[in-house]
């Protein structure tokens, strides 16, 4: 589940490079390496467990997550999973027809791909420029993706079209790198992130809004890093993230990670995570209600098969919960990056 070495920051107190959480795919300069997680298709079984979520009860909708280098798809109702291609960054459209995600090539390049769920085929995008581009999510009409990419000089955030056309990159003038980058639930802007701050932008790459990340986590102990991927929530009065914190299970060296909201308004953080249970991957569902997260637990390491491998073999489980951090429900065992299509 160890992800490649990326950038980070610790936004107001340290310095460092190092990996970060597990799971999240690929960084800025750096190709996706295989997950280490042990083999198993299994899901959870529907619950009417108290203070659980059962999601029958919920409108449908259709997932997508990644599990040992592939990406598979499976019901809100955890009915008739398949496996759909192989591949990282996966995001599901809205409407659940097509699933963009990073195509690695064996020249170290990396293109965005669209595949489509009932052809079954894969189509790149051709008309992109450069030879790094990654870590797309597609606008709320499915009509647009939003992607990083790279000029030569530094990471840009770029718009295409899901039938190849209207390719431009946004953010040429902005001084820094930019990762991240996803839609604001209206379509009309856009969030992403340098490591510094969150920025919101416009569809012509004009800046509408900075928050510095120190404002954010204050004294705390957060580390950030090119991967860490925010969503507007609430009529993008908060946001949605999630980051390292630091410290690890006693026989992991694989840092914890919290999924968080800050509101913009009170300027307050709240972490939605427990002091037992790594988080990552965050994706909000549409009806505002809810989110879909990566999750593991102590009791879920176990020792490597490989004697030369002295860290443990992490089993990660996709998790849905309540957006103040309640109803922590699993779904699918041995998967992460869930993403997910409009509600019904």
């Amino acid at each position: 589940m160890m992800k490649n070495k990326i950038l980070y920051i610790a936004v107001s107190f340290i310095f460092l490079i190092g990996c970060s959480q597990q799971s999240k795919t690929q960084s800025a300069g750096n190709q996706t390496g295989e997950t280490k997680s042990k083999k198993s298709d299994s899901t959870q079984t529907h619950t009417n467990e108290p203070g659980k979520i059962n999601v029958t009860d919920l409108p449908k909708f259709k997932m997508t997550f990644e599990r040992e280098g592939g990406v598979n798809i499976i019901n809100s109702d955890l009915s008739k999973e398949r496996f759909l291609y192989n591949g990282h960054d996966n995001l599901i459209s809205p409407d659940g027809s097509k699933v963009v995600h990073t195509q690695s090539n064996t020249d170290g390049s990396r293109n965005i791909a669209i595949y489509d769920v009932e052809s079954k085929t894969t189509k790149v995008l051709s008309s992109i420029t450069g030879k790094q581009n990654f870590d797309a999510a597609f606008s709320p009409d499915g009509k647009t993706i939003v992607f990083c990419n790279f000029s030569g000089k530094k990471w840009n955030i770029a718009l295409v079209n899901i039938d190849d056309t209207g390719f431009k990159i946004l953010t040429e003038s902005y001084k820094t790198d930019l990762f991240c980058p996803t839609f604001a639930p209206d379509g009309n802007s856009i969030l992403c992130q340098d490591m510094q701050s969150f920025i919101e932008i416009d569809l012509k790459g004009k800046v509408l809004k900075t928050v510095s990340l120190k404002d954010i986590v204050g004294d705390k102990k957060i580390y950030f890093s090119s991967a860490n991927r925010g969503y507007f929530i609430n009529n993008k009065k908060r946001i949605l993230f999630d980051a390292d914190t630091g410290e690890n299970f006693e026989t992991s060296r694989e840092p914890i990670s919290n999924i968080y909201t800050y509101d913009l308004e009170t300027k307050t953080l709240v972490n939605l995570s427990d002091n037992n249970i790594s988080t990552y991957d965050p994706f909000p569902l549409s009806n505002g209600k809810q989110l879909l997260f990566s999750a593991y637990t102590k009791d879920d390491l176990s020792k490597s098969p490989d004697p030369r491998d002295t860290d443990p073999v992490i089993t990660s489980w996709i998790y849905i919960m309540n957006l103040d951090g309640t109803g922590k429900t699993k779904l699918v065992q041995n998967a992460f990056e869930p993403s997910a299509s409009k509600l019904e």
